[in-house]
């Protein structure tokens, strides 16, 4: 591939090894990376993910990663921070944003989701449970007894039982 600098041609494109050399050198102490595979395919796309984030973690540099692909984003990042409207709505681990949303443009950004809506039945010490037309739910937080709420339920997480089939619980094996 050539390089077309000021109307001259050069044949010394920027390899992925002198792309790190560049980075090396430099020693930024923040990296800005603002949508920086958005016009690849689909399989490059995969490819480069990777190496950004092995390349980010052997120079030990903190980058902060803009993107709208939220594949990307849990793929790539330690910590993600959702904005809507120039306003930060959840940050927190892949994990976390993506299991536990903060709240329901979070759930819906982050991936496919069913957002249900029911009302707190009942309280344990850690938990609550509440009641929608599809049922009772178990959340991960405690909540005061008659509050709405609103919670994410995402297709992955739901396991068809056959008739008679014991439910696992979270956890177990």
């Amino acid at each position: 591939m050539a390089m077309a600098i000021a109307g001259r041609t050069s044949s010394r494109a920027a390899t992925p090894a002198r792309r790190h050399r560049a980075l090396a050198v430099i020693e930024p102490e923040v990296l800005l990376l603002d949508e920086p595979l958005s016009n690849l395919d689909a399989k490059l796309r995969v490819e480069m993910r990777t190496e950004i984030r092995q390349l980010q973690q052997q120079l030990r540099i903190t980058a902060i990663y803009v993107t709208h692909d939220q594949e990307e984003a849990l793929a790539i990042s330690d910590r993600i921070a959702v904005m809507q409207g120039g306003r930060i709505e959840q940050i927190g681990t892949p994990e976390t944003v993506y299991c536990a949303p903060a709240t329901p443009f979070v759930a819906e950004f982050m991936g496919t989701t069913n957002l249900l809506s029911g009302t707190v039945a009942g309280s344990m010490a850690t938990s609550c449970a509440s009641a929608s037309p599809a049922g009772v739910r178990r959340a991960g937080r405690r909540c005061a007894i008659q509050r709405a709420i609103t919670f994410s339920l995402r297709p992955e997480m739901l396991r068809l039982l056959e008739r008679g089939q014991r439910r696992r619980r979270a956890g177990r094996r």
